[in-house]
């Protein structure tokens, strides 16, 4: 005992004791990074999975500047929502791929019509992807659907101006100019360029159907298609409609299992180191 606690081993013993504690730290934070994942994944599967209600209930009970997770969080829960698209007031989302290729999100005022048939307000509904060279002849047109439309999807908070230390290095609009293009759905920002009240959401499109006069039943007009055409869309195949997120289990587990073996290596690589040092006797001469 008094080998190991000779003087001149003792900083060496402090080093390893920090180097092995900092490894657990990690360690133990990256459980702790796992389990706020499964969390996560635990919410979205539970909200997507919920039953879709009215967009009118559904803005009325959800607060846009909630904390993820909380009780009136509006992420990733399903409504529905029936208007008229004002594709006049139409922008495109900045920065946006779709397998590996570049482009857009269409993001289309839904005007949604009072109790007397009057439009009131808009919700910008996110109709999906569309390339980067969406002006070339042969790519299909993206225009919406023109009539009463219905538009199934999951609610969404929009993106307002980013805040923080590194709010600055964030792309920006110019705030003195008619937008064609936006780095993110700020209804703040795209208020002044729509005749109608904005509401603070925006709605994910999973399935966009006409609604035909008389009572007869909606017409699709757009759902998900992955990968490209749809043969069951016929020839309205963009917007690609963006996909319902997957739960990510992330690699904190894997992560965390690397951190408590460095540790456990530096551990018991010091004590050989010190048996060998201090206890084998020498096979020298």
């Amino acid at each position: 005992m008094r080998r190991l606690l000779a003087p001149r081993l003792l900083p060496w013993h402090v080093l390893i004791v920090g180097i092995v504690a900092a490894f657990v730290s990690a360690g133990v934070w990256q459980l702790d990074r796992h389990a706020q994942a499964a969390d996560r994944n635990a919410l979205l599967t539970e909200r997507l999975a919920g039953t879709p209600q009215p967009f009118d209930a559904a803005a009325r009970r959800y607060d846009p500047a909630a904390e993820p997770g909380a009780a009136d969080d509006p992420r990733y829960r399903p409504v529905v929502a029936e208007g008229r698209f004002a594709a006049e007031h139409e922008v495109l989302w900045r920065g946006r791929a779709f397998d590996g290729q570049p482009g857009y999100h269409v993001l289309t005022p839904l005007v949604l019509e009072g109790a007397d048939g009057d439009p009131t307000r808009a919700v910008l509904v996110d109709r999906g992807w569309i390339p980067y060279r969406h002006q070339e002849p042969e790519v299909p047109d993206f225009a919406p659907p023109t009539g009463p439309v219905r538009v199934e999807g999951r609610l969404m908070p929009e993106q307002g101006t980013p805040e923080g230390p590194l709010a600055a290095l964030a792309p920006r609009d110019p705030s003195d100019v008619t937008l064609d293009t936006v780095a993110r759905p700020d209804v703040e920002r795209l208020q002044g360029q729509v005749p109608w009240p904005l509401e603070r959401f925006v709605l994910e499109a999973e399935k966009i159907a006409t609604v035909p006069a008389g009572g007869e039943e909606p017409v699709v007009h757009a759902r998900v298609a992955e990968g490209g055409l749809d043969p069951g869309l016929g020839e309205v195949w963009l917007p690609l409609l963006p996909s319902a997120p997957a739960p990510e289990p992330g690699p904190h587990l894997g992560y965390a299992i690397q951190w408590f073996s460095f540790a456990a290596i530096t551990a018991v690589g010091y004590l050989l180191l010190l048996r060998r040092r201090l206890f084998v006797p020498s096979r020298r001469g």
